[in-house]
């Protein structure tokens, strides 16, 4: 929809074509003539129920008024565009980062005027920024687009220290290691999540120190380094058990059990296969304890008790057709169909190891 407008000669303009004549008067330098043309594209746009015009509107007007040394008023229509953007994120990110910048941008630029704050708000809005900046590289990095995600991070790195604001970097610091984790870049994931540890521990966050040790461990696991990733996942246990978190015993017993597991420690791993079980059997959680039974028979496979294997993996079938999953409750009678070919074949006095490739999960 067009919004109209008078020119002088008392011909209608649209708001796009106002928006049109602020740009080229912009662009001949005639820049008073260029805000006039803004101002009134932007009061326009606002009596028409089109967010695309209205978004234009308010960023052509924001630049003109950063250009004027306007920095409050440039930083309340870059801050009404993103409020606006943000309620759709399936849109393009493009516009959405190019603002954030532009907002972190003017905030170090007020923030150098003392004189123009006494109560921290400024800072705060910056605080504010950092944090969308990662809501959005977040988005980029779960489309895969790392190195956009990093662009964003960094800024949010910047913006948090220059605030010294430790939990927003300590925040952004996770993000920025998370990418290069996927990345397979372990050793930059390892210094990050390092100095992310490093963070949350002067803050006294326990919570946050639990949540770096399992990233850490996770870089090492992946690397093979399966000593100090038990080491890691341990520490990350006991601080979840003086936290009395079951949820997060659960989840640290479960790695713990899986690298056991790999290294050959059947029994041990069966032993913290147990303890998830009565966690998420004590929680309700039907769908976590049949996993928990799946990786105990997966161990007693390993071992070749095969009759104690097709009597759980019997059971998770069981639990996955009373909750409706069907996609554990075909893998489960799968494995009870190969376990139970294995225990034919022993019994027909054929000897077959069933042991195969084991992995970390």
């Amino acid at each position: 929809m067009f919004a109209p407008a008078m020119n002088t000669f008392g011909r209608i303009l649209t708001t796009d074509r106002l928006s049109e004549l602020g740009r080229m008067y912009q662009s001949r330098g005639e820049y008073e003539r260029a805000f006039r043309f803004f101002v009134r594209a932007l009061e326009d746009s606002r009596q028409w129920d089109n967010t695309g015009q209205l978004l234009s509107s308010l960023r052509d007007l924001a630049q003109m008024h950063r250009f004027r040394k306007e920095y409050r008023e440039a930083i309340a229509l870059h801050s009404e565009f993103w409020e606006i953007y943000a309620e759709s994120m399936e849109q393009d990110f493009g516009n959405g980062c190019d603002t954030l910048r532009d907002l972190a941008e003017l905030q170090g630029l007020l923030n150098g005027y003392k004189e123009l704050y006494s109560d921290g708000r400024e800072i705060r809005q910056e605080e504010l920024i950092a944090k969308a900046l990662c809501k959005l590289a977040r988005q980029y990095r779960l489309k895969n687009q790392d190195d956009e995600a990093v662009s964003l991070y960094s800024e949010a790195v910047e913006i948090s220290t220059r605030n010294d604001d430790k939990k927003g970097r300590a925040s952004a610091l996770r993000g920025l290691a998370d990418v290069h984790r996927n990345r397979k870049e372990f050793d930059e994931a390892i210094r990050l999540y390092s100095e992310v540890l490093e963070i949350r521990t002067d803050l006294g966050e326990r919570k946050g120190r639990a949540s770096a040790l399992r990233n850490l461990a996770s870089v090492h696991r992946h690397r093979g380094e399966y000593d100090e990733a038990i080491r890691l996942y341990s520490a990350v246990l006991d601080i979840w058990t003086e936290l009395n978190n079951s949820k997060g015993r659960a989840s640290a017993l479960w790695a713990l059990a899986g690298l056991h597991r790999h290294g050959d420690e059947c029994n041990k791993a069966i032993l913290l296969y147990r303890e998830v079980l009565k966690i998420r059997t004590d929680l309700g959680d039907n769908e976590g304890g049949a996993a928990a039974l799946s990786r105990i028979a997966d161990v007693y496979r390993d071992q070749n008790r095969w009759g104690d294997a097709l009597c759980l993996y019997n059971q998770v079938a069981e639990i996955a057709e009373q909750v409706g999953d069907r996609r554990v409750l075909f893998d489960a009678v799968m494995d009870a169909a190969g376990v139970s070919q294995l225990l034919q074949q022993h019994a027909g006095g054929g000897r077959r190891s069933s042991g195969g490739t084991r992995t970390l999960e």
